[in-house]
């Protein structure tokens, strides 16, 4: 009964951390986002020296909104594990991010306009929430927390190495 009250407590503990530093990065992020766009409005010139990936205009929403999609998904599965429901968060990876996420009509066809680095990562995240899933689900039986960070930490990694490397844009023409 102790060792699981302490698992409880450190579960939260560790939750908690999680949260903040993902709300502390995020945060971060909007405030450089709206720096770029402030310095766009007023025609200073971008030194984002990341790929440029142009897509079609529906394509390139659909494309925004999955990726919103994905970020409310990992939230929901830190909500989750907060509450401790794993099976409720890995019903959260698995349709929020896994292999099976649908991204909307135009979405799944916005892949090729990706270069295949930028598709290999995506594939990777997929792969990750997959795994993700599986280790949530094992956690009432393992009490082992230490593969679903570890799971959790490869799909955010693959997030922000796209982010890193890629920027998108309609295309112009």
């Amino acid at each position: 009964m102790l060792i699981q009250q302490e698992f409880r407590l450190n579960m939260r503990k560790i939750t908690a951390f999680l949260s903040l530093s993902l709300f502390s990065t995020f945060a971060i992020g909007e405030m450089d986002h709206h720096a770029m766009m402030m310095k766009h409005h007023a025609h200073e010139t971008s030194k984002d020296e990341r790929q440029l990936v142009e897509f079609p205009a529906p394509a390139y929403h659909a494309t925004l909104k999955s990726m919103r999609d994905h970020l409310r998904a990992i939230s929901q599965i830190q909500g989750f594990l907060a509450e401790e429901n794993y099976e409720a968060a890995a019903d959260a990876a698995e349709k929020g991010l896994g292999q099976g996420h649908q991204h909307g009509e135009h979405g799944n066809h916005a892949a090729r306009f990706m270069p295949a680095e930028m598709r290999q990562l995506g594939a990777t995240m997929h792969n990750a929430a997959n795994d993700l899933s599986l280790s949530l689900r094992n956690v009432p039986i393992s009490n082992d927390l230490k593969p679903v960070f570890t799971q959790l930490h490869r799909v955010t990694n693959a997030c922000v190495a796209c982010h890193d490397q890629y920027r998108l844009a309609p295309l112009t023409h």
